[in-house]
């Protein structure tokens, strides 16, 4: 979903490091992405694929509530640097207030920027939609570009018109 996102950061960075668990799918990103193999559930295997990276950007997208593999890539960005992290529709969810605060401690105690872009969705008349993987991707780069420490892509209000 984050393949675009990825591209337009190869047009302002030389190096663009990409963590998933399939190879192939990271390398049909573009030929210029460096591949990190690894399962965010096997801590193991982060910490192996996080091995020597140091940058002044990370983006992040994990899905579910580990906040280890966060931690342990939140830790990789260079003081001064910023840490965004991607999240789901749950964390706009205004009944739960606490999960972007929960998030945003995968930066506590860091000298680094954060940012969150949560997930929405549209609404188009009386029907709504998900956001398609063009929106999730421009939605990100303009969150970046903005330095925002929160963005919404989309909407999440009313919350009861989520798809």
């Amino acid at each position: 979903m984050l393949a675009g996102c990825c591209r337009g950061l190869l047009a302002i960075s030389d190096h663009v490091s990409v963590m998933a668990r399939d190879e192939a799918r990271i390398r049909a990103i573009a030929p210029e992405v460096i591949p990190r193999v690894c399962d965010y559930n096997d801590a193991a295997a982060v910490a192996a694929a996080l091995n020597g990276i140091q940058s002044d950007l990370i983006v992040a997208w994990i899905h579910g509530a580990m906040p280890e593999p966060r931690r342990a890539l939140a830790q990789r960005v260079r003081p001064g640097g910023r840490f965004v992290q991607v999240l789901g529709s749950a964390h706009g969810d205004p009944s739960h207030p606490d999960r972007l605060e929960r998030a945003k401690a995968a930066v506590a105690g860091l000298s680094i920027a954060y940012q969150a872009v949560v997930l929405g969705f549209v609404r188009d008349g009386a029907a709504s939609r998900w956001l398609t993987d063009d929106e999730i991707s421009s939605g990100v780069l303009d969150a970046i570009a903005s330095g925002a420490p929160l963005t919404i892509v989309g909407t999440v209000e009313p919350w009861s018109a989520r798809p």
